[in-house]
């Protein structure tokens, strides 16, 4: 996976720039959309470290 990291001090042409590089598919974000009812399995999977994110 990539990590970007940023500041709060950038600005509007490093947004479009951040922007771009997903648009051309070079930042992979995986999610999963979940029901609501899934929500104390999926807080027992991040709390076993078994999810990348949240």
């Amino acid at each position: 996976m990539v990590r970007i990291q940023c500041s709060y001090v950038s600005n509007r042409q490093d947004s479009a720039e951040a922007i771009e590089f997903f648009r051309r598919g070079q930042i992979k974000a995986p999610f999963k959309t979940v029901d609501l009812k899934e929500l104390p399995k999926i807080y027992d999977l991040m709390k076993e470290g078994k999810i990348t994110g949240r």
